[in-house]
C-alpha cells in the first residue's frame, strides 16, 4: 500500500470539504454531534487519516477510504465555564494531500 509507505501522488487531484470552517454554538455541559463530508474532486477513491487538535473535539472516524466520506464528530463542553472557547482544527492526511479544517465552538 503506497499510502502506508509514505508515497503520495498529489497530482491526482485534491479534496473538497463540505465546510471551509466548522462553527458551533453550544452551552456548557452539552455534548453536540455533527458531521462534514470529504470528496475527491475527480471522484477517485482516496485513503487517509483524520486527527483532532483538541481533546474536546473527537472525530468518530480516524481512518477513511472512498470517493465520498461522511465524517462524524462529537464536541464535549462538560465542565466548561460560560465564555470558554474550543478552538482547533481537524488535520486530514491523505494520498491527495494534507489539509486542515478549522473549528470554533
Amino acid at each position: 500500500m503506497r499510502y502506508a509507505s509514505g508515497e503520495f501522488n498529489y497530482e491526482n487531484g485534491s479534496l473538497i470539504f463540505s465546510y471551509s470552517k466548522i462553527e458551533i454554538s453550544m452551552h456548557r455541559d452539552e455534548i453536540t454531534e455533527g458531521s462534514f463530508e470529504i470528496e475527491e474532486q475527480s471522484d477517485r477513491a482516496v485513503v487517509g487519516d483524520i486527527y483532532s487538535s483538541h481533546l474536546r473535539m473527537k472525530c468518530n472516524l480516524e481512518h477513511f477510504s472512498g470517493e465520498r466520506i461522511q465524517v462524524s464528530y462529537r464536541v464535549d463542553a462538560r465542565n466548561l465555564i460560560n465564555g470558554d472557547v474550543i478552538k482547533g482544527y481537524f488535520s486530514i492526511v491523505s494520498d491527495a494531500g494534507e489539509y486542515m479544517l478549522p473549528f470554533v465552538v
